[in-house]
């Protein structure tokens, strides 16, 4: 007898888009939060983080078009994993718990690498690089519910131009004794200390692999042939960057 997971893999055609990508780059966040320079003309209200006994915590944010809770609010919920692979598991499993019997994917959508939504597209679930999004509307009111997860996708697909007001410079390294034999592991930080929250944005070319391991460490193994690049971009809460770019060198 199948199990659940095996009947949830088989109904959502898991096969066909498990471990692929719409980017051209290998894309990583390493520490992500939403802001509101990421959803412009939306107020994120409240923010709960979920931690399942097991597995990597839940971020939920409500969101109103107002200062305070109104007819028009949406949450978004968004889950940082491993890896590009297990962000798709990770929405595999958020699909079985999803009320809306009628979600499917969604061939149309521009944003993700894949994309689920209901008829009504009051809810759309999709995952970019190691991230798994689930916009859904939260009051009576009809709200752009597509038109946030595209911004949202933005923000990680389109690396914004560094700012004088950004972070302090990032300094990138690669070192070849990693514990995954044949990777590399990438070392990013910061110039000087930063007094205020910011998030990374790994991107990734000539690579086959990019991931996090348990400890945080990010990791990327080069497509035999040629020589791999990595770009790391810092964001502060205000949308403000800056980026670092290092080779990884020919693969082995």
């Amino acid at each position: 007898m199948s199990t659940f997971r095996e009947q949830l893999a088989a109904k959502h055609h898991f096969d066909e888009w498990r471990g692929q990508s719409t980017s051209e780059r290998a894309l990583l966040t390493q520490g992500y939060f939403l802001s509101p320079w990421q959803v412009p003309d939306w107020h994120p209200l409240r923010h709960r983080v979920l931690s399942p006994p097991s597995g990597p915590p839940k971020h939920v944010v409500y969101l109103s078009d107002q200062k305070e809770r109104s007819d028009r609010g949406m949450t978004v919920s968004f889950i940082e994993c491993e890896s590009l692979e297990a962000a798709h598991g990770q929405l595999l499993a958020l699909l079985g718990e999803f009320q809306a019997p009628e979600v499917s994917r969604d061939l149309t959508s521009p944003y993700g690498d894949v994309c689920f939504a209901t008829p009504s597209r009051a809810s759309a679930l999709f995952s970019r690089g190691n991230l798994v999004f689930l916009v859904q509307k939260a009051e009576r009111a009809t709200v752009p519910v597509s038109e946030t997860a595209s911004a949202l996708d933005r923000a990680i697909v389109e690396p914004r131009s560094p700012s004088t007001q950004g972070p302090p410079e990032i300094k990138v390294g690669v070192d070849e004794a990693s514990t995954d034999a044949g990777a590399m592991r990438i070392e990013a930080s910061l110039e000087r200390p930063l007094q205020r929250p910011y998030w990374l944005r790994f991107s990734a070319a000539g690579v086959a692999n990019l991931w996090m391991d348990a400890t945080g460490a990010v990791h990327a193994r080069a497509k035999a042939g040629s020589p791999g690049t990595v770009e790391v971009t810092a964001y502060d809460e205000h949308g403000w960057s800056t980026e670092g770019r290092a080779v990884l060198g020919e693969s082995r």
